[in-house]
């Protein structure tokens, strides 16, 4: 037992957060616009073009100008060097607090009208956008 204690104390100063491990993580930013105006509430996803390779997904929500900046699943800003889909994602309206469903229900896709920006933007295989990610920052502006 007299010696659990220095193998515990050992362990925990050698996991404690002696720097970033993990992938290099480069800058990503960038602005949406859509029709020229900026949208708010929206996240932005870079999905890995390669999923098999293991890569971190990386992603930001724009604020009311429009504009974001990506981090990884790791809790790390920005992205790791690689080719990526870019996806959408526009929050779940919330209903009113009070509020009750009264109509009937939403048909599939029906939500995809009520996107912000064109609704081929919400899949991985549908959206056309790409990017590439090197050893530098990245501005990635989005005008939909």
């Amino acid at each position: 037992m007299k010696f659990l204690f220095p193998a515990l104390l050992v362990f925990a100063v050698g996991c404690g957060g002696g720097g970033p491990t993990g992938p290099k993580m480069y800058p990503v930013s960038g602005t949406l616009t859509v029709g020229g105006k900026p949208v708010a509430g929206v996240n932005v996803t870079l999905m890995p073009a390669d999923m098999s390779i293991g890569s971190i997904i990386s992603s930001g929500k724009t604020n009311d100008a429009g504009k974001f900046s990506v981090s990884g699943t790791n809790g790390v800003a920005g992205a790791v060097a690689g080719k990526y889909k870019v996806v959408l994602a526009a929050p779940a309206a919330a209903p009113a607090v009070g509020a009750s469903h009264t109509g009937p229900p939403q048909a599939p896709g029906a939500a995809a009208a009520n996107l912000p920006f064109p609704a081929e933007y919400a899949s991985g295989p549908t959206s056309p956008k790409t990017v590439e990610v090197t050893n530098q920052a990245v501005t990635l502006d989005l005008a939909l």
